[in-house]
């Protein structure tokens, strides 16, 4: 009888699926590390649904069973006033990282955020509310056919420039009618793009509005240390086995200000140029340090914010005071307002007719003043100004719907005389841009279209 060679054929065990697609972040161990918030953008492009669509459906219920969290509509809608926080340090971020990499299998998202820095840093000038951008990168990465992202560099409030370019990150979209600010994350975000208009945010450098040449040389020198040491941390990111713990920063602190001014707090923050209760605080282990404070911290001593950080303690050796300009370390003095001038221009601004009409916090900007000094100063201006800015949205979203059912009824048409079934599909891959259509008003309008053309609905 002739003999078979043995064959298993047992099933071997197939690998875990993920529910979302494993896509890989980019600049990972790098200065330009991908954001969270930029991530889990470009993975609902991968998935063809809006941002919000995405959060709603399936990161929601998952967070709500990891963290208990009751209302995370904060997270997604247009306002998005929140959603800064998952880039930062606290529970949004952990609770983010966790249902993320539990939907795509893809480890080290946490890189990805500052929670490996949460035991140093404070969340107070932290992380900026508004995103922000470089045009040119956004330009330069579309013509060379890379992907466009947002670096994890660019969310935090330290940093201004782009120092590739050197020209200042942008925080307004630059198209006429639009012009202006969005979070980090809303229901539409997509990569590249203006929340509100969808329309494209590069520019060619020659086109560019954001240029550094208005800046003084000694502002540029601090944006180049700043994002060269702040760089450097995220890049170390991946690496760290075992993130610096509070006490050891506290203590190199209390070492600075005895090897500066000999124990004198007072001494050592007026030479800093900050208030002395915040560098008590630091010293006695109260207050956790922001990130601007502790980067004037290292220039004052010399040292890099890795040196301060990471290093040894009991190697650690404090070097001479580096001078550098206190004007670049203090916050910008207050602006004294001329309630005149003030009121004068909320006068202007009312008979003019500018399209599209200011808002009172446009106002505010443009004055560089505070909201309530403009109420002080002028209450029935800044209502009317109010008043005609709500008037102007109203009216601009009655102009969209009226424009979505007129394309819509165009685009059925269309098919209609082609012979082709008047669908939901192919409306909506006729529409000339469909992404600006939020799916209920299109499918109330096109069931609208197609009962008054006898349709079936």
């Amino acid at each position: 009888m002739e003999c078979y060679e043995e064959w298993d054929v047992t099933i071997p065990p197939l690998p875990s699926r993920s529910r979302l697609y494993r896509l890989e972040p980019i600049g990972s161990g790098t200065p330009y590390v991908e954001s969270l918030t930029s991530y889990f953008i470009r993975l609902a492009e991968e998935h063809h649904v809006f941002p919000g669509m995405l959060m709603k459906i399936v990161v929601e219920p998952l967070v709500r069973d990891y963290s208990q969290q009751k209302d995370m509509h904060h997270y997604y809608t247009t306002s998005g006033n929140q959603t800064n926080l998952l880039n930062a340090i606290g529970s949004p971020a952990i609770a983010m990282v966790h249902v993320l990499e539990q939907l795509t299998l893809r480890a080290g998202l946490r890189n990805l955020t500052l929670l490996n820095w949460a035991e140093v840093l404070s969340i107070r000038n932290l992380v900026r509310q508004v995103r922000a951008w470089c045009p040119i990168c956004y330009q330069e990465w579309r013509t060379r056919g890379e992907i466009v992202y947002d670096p994890l560099l660019w969310v935090l409030e330290p940093v201004t420039m782009c120092m590739r370019h050197h020209c200042r990150l942008s925080t307004r979209c630059p198209h006429q009618g639009c012009q202006q600010s969005f979070p980090l994350l809303a229901w539409r975000s997509r990569p590249g793009c203006c929340v509100f208009c969808q329309r494209w945010l590069g520019m060619d450098s020659d086109m560019s509005s954001t240029s550094a040449s208005d800046l003084k040389e000694v502002e540029v020198m601090w944006q180049q240390w700043v994002i060269d040491n702040i760089g450097n941390l995220l890049a170390l990111s991946p690496m760290i086995e075992l993130p610096p713990a509070r006490k050891q920063v506290h203590d190199k602190l209390a070492l600075a200000v005895q090897h500066v001014s000999k124990g004198n707090v007072a001494s050592f923050a007026r030479s800093l140029g900050v208030n002395k209760a915040r560098v008590k605080g630091w010293v006695t282990q109260k207050n956790l340090s922001d990130i601007e404070a502790l980067l004037h911290v290292c220039y004052f001593l010399g040292c890099s914010l890795r040196e301060f950080l990471l290093e040894d303690t009991l190697t650690y050796q404090l070097r001479e005071v580096n001078r550098f300009p206190l004007e670049t370390l203090q916050k910008r003095p207050s602006v004294q307002t001329n309630r005149a001038t003030v009121w004068q221009m909320l006068e202007k601004t009312l008979t003019t007719e500018e399209d599209p009409p200011p808002s009172v916090r446009e106002m505010a900007r443009r004055l560089n003043c505070n909201l309530r000094v403009l109420y002080e100063c002028h209450p029935t201006a800044c209502n009317r100004i109010a008043t005609r800015y709500k008037e102007y949205i109203r009216r601009q979203a009655k102009e969209r719907v009226q424009l979505h059912r007129d394309e819509i009824r165009r685009v059925s048409l269309a098919l209609r005389t082609a012979g082709a079934p008047i669908s939901y599909s192919n409306v909506y891959r006729g529409l000339s841009r469909p992404v600006r259509i939020p799916w209920k008003e299109f499918s109330d309008h096109l069931n609208q279209v197609r009962r008054e053309l006898g349709e079936d609905t």
